[in-house]
């Protein structure tokens, strides 16, 4: 005996409607799971974003450092020359002083005020109070000029001692390797603030180092009680009499054209120079002179 299954044309069509039906449910079930939000993947797209709002929200929370109960001090400056020390004066925040300062070492430089925008971070609010008090300083033929934001005449403000500052002054005697110190530790000593730092590190860098504590006292006006602060290791950086080329040789502080041009008239005409007493016949040097530069000639 044989059993058979018939169907009629219209169960046949009812199955298939019933498994295209199938078919789509399956589909829209697969298609919202899909589209359903995972926690993870969400928590990881949205790192950039909430670090990209943090940034901002930090930047317009901007508040001056400055110690309790001062207010930062407001000067003309050249953002292209100014040093850290300057930059804590203005208020603007040791980070961004930090980049400012490692931007110049790589070659940058500020053509326009608001070229400071371009450094990383830094805060809205700071560069609108500090922006009338942006010099900068552009080589212009034979003479310079300045950039400014604004043309009106901003009053000047003397470069501020420490009481007015944003630093904690030292309340007691400290010495310090004058060739180690930095700027934000000078302008934490008594009498000395932005201007001074500057200029000692400045001749500290043009000399070669300190050799002796004294030559502080030849900066013009640095504070004499200050000296008393510092001490030398005696380590100054050398000049190769024998080899150094004139423009080095110009350029130190202890030598004028007139001792360079005597230094290699007689590198031409005798040769070597074993030691200083060598130049005694020049006019152009004194005895003076050689105890200046002893400690920073060598004949090797």
């Amino acid at each position: 005996m044989r059993f058979g299954i018939y169907l009629s044309r219209s169960d046949i069509r009812g199955m298939c409607l019933f498994a295209i039906l199938l078919l789509l449910a399956t589909a829209l079930v697969f298609f919202y799971a899909r589209r359903m939000p995972d926690n993870t993947e969400t928590a990881e797209t949205d790192a950039p974003l909430k670090e990209s709002r943090h940034f901002f929200d930090s930047t317009a929370a901007y508040t001056p450092v400055k110690a309790a109960g001062s207010r930062p001090s407001l000067f003309p400056f050249d953002p292209n020359t100014a040093d850290s020390a300057t930059f804590a004066c203005l208020g603007i925040p040791p980070s961004i002083a930090r980049r400012i300062v490692r931007y110049r070492s790589k070659g940058g430089r500020f053509r326009k005020p608001s070229d400071l925008r371009k450094i990383y971070g830094f805060p809205e609010a700071c560069y609108r109070q500090l922006s009338p008090y942006i010099r900068i300083t552009v080589s212009q033929g034979s003479g310079t000029r300045q950039i400014a934001v604004s043309r009106r005449k901003v009053e000047k403000t003397p470069v501020p001692t420490f009481a007015a500052n944003t630093v904690e002054k030292f309340d007691r005697l400290v010495v310090f390797n004058a060739n180690d110190i930095d700027s934000l530790t000078l302008i934490r000593i008594p009498g000395i603030g932005p201007y001074y730092a500057h200029r000692f590190l400045d001749y500290r860098k043009r000399l070669g180092g300190y050799a002796d504590v004294r030559q502080l006292a030849e900066i013009h006006g640095f504070p004499k009680d200050c000296i008393e602060w510092f001490r030398t290791d005696g380590q100054a950086v050398r000049i190769n009499i024998n080899h150094a080329p004139f423009k080095q040789l110009l350029a130190h502080p202890y030598l004028n054209y007139g001792q360079v041009k005597a230094i290699f008239g007689y590198r031409r005409k005798f040769g070597r120079i074993d030691h200083l007493q060598q130049l005694a016949n020049s006019e152009a040097f004194t005895p003076d002179d050689f105890e200046r530069l002893r400690a920073y000639i060598s004949f090797q």
